[in-house]
């Protein structure tokens, strides 16, 4: 098979042109050339209202299960809750969650449905977690409870490494919060204060770094592989 505008392994632009051409079987019929889709999770900061989280988009191939997971040592740790997702591409998915165990920040993380269907047979069974590139599928994200108070009244706020850039670029915060960064590029990106104060080392797709600003001041940081991308903080008494 060829076709001049296929510019990459695995396209199939010329399948179906002018309803003439066509990838046939052996037995002479045109063969569906539908790509799986690459299993993601997007997720938002966001409140929690009424219990509940909502995971903006699953992309599943198959039916399977959003886990919401505490966070426990800078990592995915008990589960809060859990809600199926149907095969192919799920929107605003709202998870039922523990509350009141909740931590700051959250993880959404994508598992199979591969024992009973929908069933969740997780860690005792085969729902087992979802990897891409050997890597769980599980991106973090900021809670607060409803009113506007963060789980343990901590201070918190988030930056998103997206686009080669800092989002947002410029922040303003008080002494004692602590700011993650998520690299949401399919790039490595750093995390590093222009003083030395901190550096996070390499984050790859879906990494995080977190550091709490304890004195005031102006923080100028930037992405030691992209020097390119530069923001400020700026911390107030």
């Amino acid at each position: 098979y060829y076709f001049i505008k296929d510019a990459n392994p695995g396209d199939v632009n010329g399948q179906g042109v002018k309803d003439v051409w066509y990838v046939i079987s052996p037995a002479g019929e045109p063969v569906s050339m539908t790509m799986p889709m690459t299993p993601s999770v997007t997720v938002m900061d966001q409140d929690i209202v009424n219990g509940t989280v909502t995971v903006a988009e699953v992309v599943s191939n198959g039916p399977g299960w959003i886990v919401i997971h505490a966070q426990a040592d800078g990592k995915p740790g008990p589960i809060l809750g859990y809600a199926p997702v149907a095969d192919g591409v799920n929107k605003n998915v709202v998870v039922e969650i523990d509350a009141a165990n909740a931590t700051e920040t959250l993880y959404a993380m994508l598992h199979t449905d591969a024992g009973e269907a929908g069933k969740f047979e997780f860690p005792d069974g085969p729902d087992v977690p979802v990897k891409v590139d050997d890597k769980i599928v599980t991106p973090p994200f900021k809670v607060q409870q409803e009113g506007g108070m963060m789980p343990g009244g901590e201070e918190t706020a988030s930056v998103t490494i997206q686009n080669f850039a800092f989002s947002p670029s410029s922040l303003e915060i008080k002494v004692g919060t602590t700011v993650t960064w998520t690299n949401m590029d399919s790039a490595p990106h750093t995390v590093t204060a222009d003083d030395g104060s901190f550096d996070s080392g390499t984050l790859r797709n879906g990494d995080s770094f977190s550091f709490t600003f304890n004195e005031a001041g102006t923080f100028a940081y930037h992405c030691s592989i992209h020097p390119y991308m530069t923001a400020s903080i700026t911390v107030t008494p």
